[in-house]
């Protein structure tokens, strides 16, 4: 367990000092803590944790949520902290799909108990499918997880990936066709986009790492629809 990427949003420090100190007893050795969304949202982008334990409530009563959004859509597993266990709550909590929760104040004689239910859930990345794209006569490969988008050049497209860019001899629809899968859709003319990379929607342009790009109104309902479900 000690390499598992391991993230504690927390606003309280000493809370989230403590998690820290209990998790490194029971064999976790990688782990960051951020207190605030924004700060939770930057980290999840750029070091990518296997697992998070997430406050509820932190600087606005439902940031929690919108991070466990966030997390259901990128299919990280991730177990809340709340003080609150009221209906209203719980009925949030439930709606954003977690392993489970840990009620405040946290006992840590049960906290294991906690971490092997979300440990029981936990699946090692191993880099997903494995797509195959035309290039001309020939063929190249990259693992589905690593695809940020497509984007249609004149007679080719460029393939945006983690690691880097790979322009084809193709075209948009025949990579469609070619890559068969759900998260991966088309959101304009020139562009096709993997959903799990989609950070949010503001107007016609949809925000990924590092980039927006333009979404169709032809297309809009249908990428509202993906991330949504």
């Amino acid at each position: 367990m000690k390499e598992i990427r391991t993230l504690i949003v927390e606003d309280e420090v000493i809370i989230a000092e403590s998690i820290k100190i209990h998790l490194k007893e029971i064999g976790f050795e990688n782990i960051r803590m951020v207190h605030d969304r924004e700060s939770a949202e930057l980290l999840i982008d750029q070091w990518d944790p296997e697992v998070v334990l997430l406050d509820i409530h932190m600087e606005k009563e439902d940031d929690g949520i919108h991070l466990g959004m966030l997390l259901q859509k990128m299919q990280i597993k991730y177990m809340y902290i709340t003080a609150n266990t009221d209906h209203v709550t719980v009925k949030k909590i439930l709606g954003t799909k977690p392993v489970g929760f840990i009620s405040k104040p946290i006992r840590f004689d049960e906290f294991e108990i906690h971490i092997s239910m979300l440990m029981n859930q936990y699946e090692p990345k191993t880099g997903g499918n494995i797509l195959e794209l035309s290039n001309g006569s020939e063929k190249i490969q990259f693992k589905e997880n690593e695809l940020i988008y497509l984007r249609s050049y004149r007679n080719y497209v460029e393939v945006y990936l983690d690691s880097n860019r790979i322009v084809i001899r193709n075209t948009l629809d025949n990579c469609l066709l070619e890559i068969q899968s759900p998260n991966v859709i088309r959101v304009h003319r020139s562009y096709v986009v993997s959903t799990n990379r989609i950070q949010k929607i503001a107007g016609y342009e949809i925000h990924l790492k590092n980039v927006k790009i333009p979404v169709s109104r032809l297309f809009l309902s249908k990428v509202k629809e993906a991330i949504a479900g």
